[in-house]
């Protein structure tokens, strides 16, 4: 019985003396069967295909060379027409077997067509379809909305996926405008997802666990590096899959910025450019963005190649540094807190904590602020827990007393709508801010990336034309 699957090369298109070329000369070509006789081949051109096929008459030869000691078959096509079929550095599918060759896109190719096109066809309708990983209490995604919105593109989020149940409740509750009758609640582990079912978006956020990456996370689960955290180690594999499966054109990754250096991330960035997207990394403040929270924040960016021929990433940047605005001081997110409210509190075994930590030369101290401070580190996710070295508010007569920030100062000190936390217990509205993002500097980002690509990218009438 004959050979029924044909054998397969993929190759990239690149470019030889200022036109795309194709040269192969591998043993792979002996499955063709040519007659050494007569050596000739067709060239069919199809709309989106190019096909070889044997023919004695035909009007192209197939010549040798010598390679490996032994001689091999060579094809050689050096054309600017083949860039009608297909883009410079395009990935191609080149199927062999008796008689004819098939050269197609490859299927990464073919994605990234698809995904632009979506991309391009919602932006001229000033409409974009979104996705949620790691959703929590939903701060990624309200400010990115709030900022698309300012740019005059709506959004609604497709999927919001979100292992704590708390979380996702309370974003489906106190952002209902990210939604819509469509949207598919997922209350669960990325790792649990199936990446092959995904419905179909332009831009897909996630905050990735940083359990694994930051120095306390480190520190406390006593970890050599982030991989190694048992829940959040491999989140980044689940997320890589679901970058595949859902079809966006746009992923906007935000981690704490020791998040660069992981393992995790080197495969990040690899696997999203074999996958056709470009990068732009950058660690932001989120006191530059009119925040009270010295909050660094690595973001990564990632656009489908095609939609970054205008330079549209670093286009994106330049756009968002123009929007830096000085933070918000103390005082102007302070509620008015009695003097004899509960909440302050002497918290001598913090002072003593100090101390023992000050004689064993340790760096760490409380952070007591008084209401003319101009910032205040971070809040993260156990702020309620009353820690060591997150901020606490000076008494204003009785200096032996503070207290935590409300879970609505701690809104106001991330810029993010106190309403993101309403019906939220003082604990679990900590837990989810703490786990949140600036909303004023992806609001920012948001409202660039919204400018930026309906000014240099070009609509689908201009594509066609």
């Amino acid at each position: 019985m004959g050979k029924i699957m044909p054998s397969l090369i993929n190759r990239t298109l690149t470019e030889h003396r200022g036109s795309p070329r194709i040269y192969l000369d591998d043993a792979i070509l002996d499955e063709l069967e040519v007659d050494s006789e007569n050596p000739f081949y067709d060239r069919i051109w199809q709309d989106d295909k190019l096909i070889l096929r044997l023919n004695p008459n035909g009007k192209y030869k197939i010549s040798s060379k010598a390679k490996n000691s032994s001689r091999v078959h060579v094809i050689d096509i050096n054309l600017a027409k083949l860039s009608e079929l297909f883009d410079l550095n395009s990935k191609l599918r080149i199927a062999i077997k008796k008689g004819s060759i098939i050269i197609k896109r490859h299927a990464i190719e073919s994605a990234i067509k698809l995904r632009e096109s979506s991309f391009l066809k919602a932006l001229s309708q000033n409409k974009l379809t979104m996705a949620s990983l790691c959703h929590g209490g939903g701060l990624l995604d309200h400010a990115m909305h709030s900022g698309f919105k300012k740019a005059d593109i709506s959004t609604s989020v497709s999927f919001a996926v979100e292992i704590d149940d708390r979380y996702l409740n309370s974003s489906i509750r106190n952002n209902p405008h990210l939604f819509n009758d469509q949207s598919v609640y997922i209350n669960s582990d990325i790792a649990d997802v199936n990446p092959h079912n995904m419905t179909q978006v332009n831009v897909l956020t996630a905050g990735l666990p940083c359990t694994g990456a930051s120095l306390s996370g480190k520190s406390k689960n006593k970890l050599s590096f982030a991989e190694e955290h048992e829940s959040a180690g491999a989140c980044f594999f689940s997320f890589l899959n679901i970058v595949k499966g859902c079809g966006a054109a746009l992923v906007v990754l935000e981690n704490v910025k020791q998040y660069i250096g992981t393992a995790s991330f080197a495969v990040i960035k690899s696997v999203l450019g074999s996958l056709g997207f470009d990068l732009l990394t950058d660690v932001y403040v989120g006191t530059d963005f009119g925040a009270t929270e010295r909050r660094e924040r690595m973001v990564c960016l990632a656009l489908s190649k095609g939609l970054n021929k205008s330079n549209v990433l670093s286009s994106i940047s330049e756009h968002l540094e123009g929007l830096k605005t000085p933070s918000t001081p103390i005082a102007d997110i302070l509620d008015d807190v009695p003097l004899d409210h509960p909440s302050w509190k002497e918290v001598e075994y913090l002072k003593l904590k100090e101390e023992k930590d000050r004689n064993l030369g340790k760096g760490f101290r409380m952070q007591l602020l008084e209401p003319s401070a101009e910032s205040c580190g971070v809040l993260g996710a156990g702020y309620a827990k009353a820690r060591s070295t997150e901020a606490r508010m000076l008494h204003p007569i009785n200096k032996a007393l503070s207290r935590l920030f409300n879970k609505r100062e701690h809104a106001r000190i991330k810029k993010a709508p106190e309403s993101i936390v309403d019906g939220l217990s003082e604990t679990v509205a900590h837990q989810i801010l703490g786990n949140g993002v600036i909303v004023s500097l992806f609001e920012a980002l948001a409202y660039s990336i919204g400018i930026v690509a309906k000014r240099l990218l070009p609509l689908p009438a201009t594509l066609a034309a």
